[in-house]
């Protein structure tokens, strides 16, 4: 299963973190509802996703668990 790369959390928990970079499953994350973004042009997103794939994500990812679990993509 895909896993998304967390290594850009900050937070007291990980502040003495030497391991690897803490990732989790895709399904562990929901949509955010408050997203304004609601509709992709499919080749824009390709493009989106191409460019992630060569330079990776340039921007670390701020998440925050939901109160049912979930995590839930601040921004990055």
């Amino acid at each position: 299963m895909p896993r998304l790369d967390l290594s850009g959390l900050d937070g007291p928990a990980l502040s003495s973190f030497t391991g690897a970079a803490p990732s989790a499953p895709l399904a562990q994350f929901e949509e955010d509802p408050d997203n304004p973004r609601t509709e992709f042009d499919d080749v824009d997103f390709a493009a989106f996703v191409e460019d992630i794939k060569q330079r990776g994500i340039l921007q670390p990812l701020v998440v925050r668990r939901t109160d049912n679990g979930k995590l839930r993509v601040r921004f990055g």
